[in-house]
């Protein structure tokens, strides 16, 4: 009878967060063959054959994610901690010295990308579509990078929303108001039900972020001086350039230096 042999996994952890551990038995089977079968950590149960060949170990190996945390792969998005689960079943096939299909190092492509950047389905889409331009394709049919982003976002690899939520964030607190978020979101590929809350987020916004470019800008209230006729023509349009609208921008700059201005009014007049 073959002999068993167990391999125990223990403390896994990436990027910091602990995946737990687990044991993997190994099997000798007829012809050189083995069978590994156990948890490589709590969420990740493994499954596959090996068998010798003259290339090396081919065989099949089938992973099934349960509740897998997605939190060590997630890009940072300013102000916000992503997070999230995954489960379900994957196969691969492990042959030596065959080399990786267009499919796989498309996926490899977009699994790099989204490792160093927030992004949505359409810029990843550019992104890989750039690059088979670039590399060419050697793939057995077309590749299907729609697919392959909607999987990915299906997974919550890819969040739209959450990229806008992040965006509106970061730009209202620097100073930029709702038109300026509009035309970012706009520019990435988020559609209105995708960036919906980011832009309610920089409407409710948009009286303290408007302060908080004069703020920066040293204008209006937080000016050492009243500005002449040209540098307030000059600094209005600067803050509509900034997605501000005509008549809070103006109200801003209207107030005299040193004037304390109440926010919550000024919410009021312009919500």
């Amino acid at each position: 009878m073959a002999k068993l042999k167990q391999f125990t996994l223990a403390g896994v952890t990436i990027a910091g967060t602990s995946l737990g551990g687990g044991t993997i038995d190994i099997k000798p089977e007829r012809n050189g063959a083995v069978r590994a079968r156990g948890h490589l950590t709590d969420a990740i149960a493994v499954d596959g054959r090996l068998a010798p060949k003259p290339s090396g170990l081919e065989g099949d190996l089938t992973l099934t994610l349960t509740r897998f945390t997605l939190d060590p792969f997630l890009p940072t998005w300013p102000g916000l901690k992503p997070g999230g689960f995954i489960s379900g079943t994957g196969s691969a096939r492990i042959e030596p010295g065959k080399p990786a299909t267009g499919e796989a190092k498309l996926h490899e492509l977009a699994l790099f990308y989204l490792g160093k950047f927030a992004t949505t389905r359409s810029k990843l889409a550019n992104y890989l579509n750039r690059k088979v331009r670039e590399r060419g394709w050697d793939g057995d049919r077309p590749a299907d990078i729609e697919r392959l982003v909607e999987r990915l976002a299906s997974s919550g690899l890819v969040d739209d929303a959450l990229y806008a939520l992040s965006k509106s964030r970061s730009l209202t607190e620097r100073g930029y108001g709702a038109a300026r978020v509009r035309q970012a979101l706009h520019a990435a590929g988020v559609d209105e039900e995708e960036g919906a809350s980011a832009n309610e987020l920089a409407a409710e916004e948009a009286a303290a972020s408007a302060l908080r470019f004069a703020r920066r800008k040293r204008i209006g209230p937080f000016a050492d001086a009243p500005p002449d006729k040209k540098a307030r023509e000059k600094t209005l349009a600067s803050m509509i350039r900034a997605g501000h609208p005509f008549e809070l921008a103006k109200a801003v700059l209207d107030a005299e230096p040193g004037t304390e201005i109440d926010l919550d009014e000024l919410r009021a007049k312009f919500r």
